[in-house]
């Protein structure tokens, strides 16, 4: 997607993503659902939070109103299915990874089956139960989140 009104995230924006991103989540009711423990969820939010920004760069289209990041929209195009396998290799390894860090940050593994629980609200699965094949997924945002617009065909 291209937008003249909009910035385009950058690699080395990263970072501060992550940033927002852990401010925005760090009292979100799901997150506090799964990571029962606050001193474990400090700790472990910007590992999960960066995980999920690695994954969002490379497989969706990711916007600002700004270099500055005041306001992120991240997009899925789940109809272009041009790179299929590797958005799953890059999910698989990200997926790996986060659970690496729930079982490193809380070796009791309550967090890490909460996670395995709690799966189904934590992806994009469910948008198949839409039964819209054209439709734009915003994944999340600091000012969006979980919001869904379904694009009709004309």
């Amino acid at each position: 997607m291209n937008s003249d009104k909009l910035y385009k995230v950058q690699e080395q924006d990263l970072d501060r993503l992550k940033e927002i991103l852990t401010v925005c989540f760090q009292n979100d009711p799901l997150y506090s659902t799964l990571i029962e423990d606050e001193a474990t969820k400090e700790r472990l939010l910007p590992h999960l939070l960066e995980c999920d920004v690695t994954e969002l760069f490379e497989t969706c289209e990711v916007f600002a109103d700004s270099p500055e990041l005041k306001g992120v929209l991240i997009l899925s195009d789940e109809s272009d299915h041009r790179h299929a396998f590797y958005n799953y290799f890059v999910s698989l390894k990200e997926s790996l990874i986060t659970d690496g860090w729930l079982l490193h940050e809380d070796p009791t593994m309550k967090t890490f089956f909460n996670f395995v629980l709690g799966k189904d609200y934590l992806n994009s699965a469910w948008t198949a139960q839409l039964h819209e094949t054209r439709r734009l997924h915003v994944i999340y945002s600091p000012l969006i989140r979980n919001f869904n617009i379904t694009v009709s065909q004309k």
